[in-house]
């Protein structure tokens, strides 16, 4: 072989690694669950951007992010099939990975430039800050979706949850990139002191986020609340049948009975979203019959419903309610963050008329408060399904006091695909973030708890129609991340900025 076709091939070769990375990427996500692959997984990538110019690297990170993408959401043509056609719904699910994969593709050009313009120690400070940004910036607005960020994968460990309590999310992000590009320079570079200068500087934000947890303020709970979470295991095919809504309801409405026979000392009962639906409400006055079952039982119950307000005009919202025996006035919160193109959908009524639907799309209203549920002197808080994705939203229950969040979610939509276990597992780190316990509870799974630190305390079986008792530990602790927020991510943009304004002003100088 030539000098020619030497090179030739190589340049062939190198290809293989964005498909490496991508590999990695999915072993570290359900169902293999290798998370610490992911402190290694970018690494090839790495290699291939550091031989590519800014526009070969953009595609090899193309490739890679839609590889990986690919596999966390191809679930989501399951839930498309409930309501387009199958052609369709592939099409759009084949346009929302590629839009997720420009963020792999812009990081691996801004990668390229940057190495090439910065010194090493600021190149090995940007990496990460670029990361976290761009995550950032697919979570924000109405079209937010965080499925797929990379530090998802890090759930199950929780001696590393004890970053998420001081930096949030972003922080499992941020030094996950941080390592590899230390340990990439370390590999590449000839001149290393930059290198050990980043890793100095790695090494004092890394273990300052694993030692000031150890400084926290811990609330220990006097006593436990003793719950009962309903999993009645309801097809979606049935959810979406309005002649099923009755019937739904009533199933739920015994389990409740038969929990409250069965636990004399129960505090809570806890339903998933979606059976109190307006299709049941038209039916039936379903909410007066959830008071009327609180005060048979004689146990508050915790459930989703949807509600139609009348104001200035309609408004539909999906709401948690907390109906509690010989309490006259209903205590409820209003979902936020929407289900972009399903709860939220821009021109709704124009999609409804050109396409024959098998459900009405992005007619919902997102709440404007936060609000706590008391329960006797227990402060609590609920969010609904999508918002457990959110942890700047989650954390402000927890800066009002709540012990202990509740996810109310119908999952029903993604049979038994890894969706479920993505959604799943996020309670991890909102629960190591916010200080406090948090369940889920799911129609048909998975149902969960995680106490305070983010470790797995409870999981239900899948599919099964069954009444879960726990013992919750209220326990709480004030984090960091609890009371800033993303400052984390104030840094990175500040930083950026200032990079920025370094690299244009050396180019003038050298003008």
């Amino acid at each position: 072989m030539n000098y020619r076709s030497s090179q030739q091939f190589r340049a062939m070769i190198i290809w293989i690694l964005p498909f490496i990375s991508a590999v990695l990427l999915i072993f570290c996500f359900p169902r293999f669950e290798q998370g610490y692959l992911g402190w290694i997984a970018f690494l090839p990538l790495f290699n291939f951007f550091n031989y590519s110019t800014p526009r070969r690297s953009f595609w090899g990170g193309f490739i890679c992010g839609f590889i990986f993408q690919l596999y966390l959401n191809l679930y989501v043509g399951e839930v498309l099939v409930y309501y387009l056609a199958p052609t369709l719904g592939a099409v759009l699910v084949l346009l929302m990975v590629g839009l997720l994969s420009l963020a792999f593709a812009l990081f691996g050009c801004l990668f390229t430039m940057l190495k090439r313009r910065l010194p090493t120690f600021l190149f090995a400070l940007a990496t990460p800050a670029m990361w976290v940004l761009l995550e950032y910036l697919r979570s924000i607005t109405f079209l937010g979706y965080t499925v797929g960020f990379i530090g998802y994968s890090q759930w199950k460990y929780p001696f590393i949850l004890r970053l998420a309590s001081v930096y949030g999310y972003w922080g499992l992000a941020f030094f996950m990139l941080f390592f590899q590009v230390v340990l990439f320079l370390f590999w590449k570079e000839k001149k290393r002191q930059e290198t050990l200068a980043a890793t100095i500087v790695f090494c004092i934000l890394f273990f300052a986020g694993l030692f000031l947890p150890s400084l926290y303020k811990v609330e220990p709970a006097q006593t436990p609340l003793h719950v009962a979470l309903l999993q009645g295991n309801i097809p979606q095919e049935r959810i979406l049948d309005p002649g099923e809504a009755v019937r739904t309801f009533k199933k739920y409405k015994r389990m409740s009975r038969e929990a409250a026979k069965s636990y004399a000392d129960l505090d809570l009962l806890v339903w998933p979203e979606t059976v109190v639906s307006l299709k049941l409400q038209r039916k039936r006055p379903a909410l007066e019959e959830m008071k009327s079952l609180a005060e048979e039982i004689d146990t508050p119950i915790l459930y989703g419903a949807m509600v139609e307000t009348v104001e200035e005009e309609k408004k539909t919202y999906n709401a948690v309610y907390l109906e509690i025996p010989g309490q006259k006035s209903k205590q409820f919160y209003y979902k936020q963050r929407l289900v972009p193109f399903a709860e939220y959908f821009p021109l709704a009524g124009v999609l409804d008329r050109l396409i024959d639907l098998n459900m009405r799309l992005g007619h919902y209203t997102p709440g404007a408060a936060i609000s706590l549920f008391t329960l006797d002197e227990l402060r609590l808080s609920a969010v609904v399904c999508f918002e457990s994705y959110f942890g700047d939203l989650t954390r402000r229950f927890a800066a009002l006091g709540s012990r202990h969040m509740f996810t109310l979610t119908n999952d029903a939509w993604f049979n038994e695909s890894i969706g479920l276990d993505q959604h799943a597992q996020i309670g991890a780190i909102r629960a190591a973030e916010m200080g406090t316990g948090f369940t889920q509870v799911a129609n048909t799974g998975i149902t969960i708890s995680f106490d305070y630190l983010g470790r797995e305390i409870f999981r239900a079986p899948l599919m099964e129609e069954q009444t879960f008792f726990l013992e919750l530990d209220l326990t709480r602790q004030e984090t960091i991340y609890q009371c800033l927020g993303d400052f984390l991510i104030w840094c990175s943009f500040l930083y950026l900025g200032a990079i920025s304004i370094y690299i244009f002003s050396s180019a003038e100088n050298l003008n």
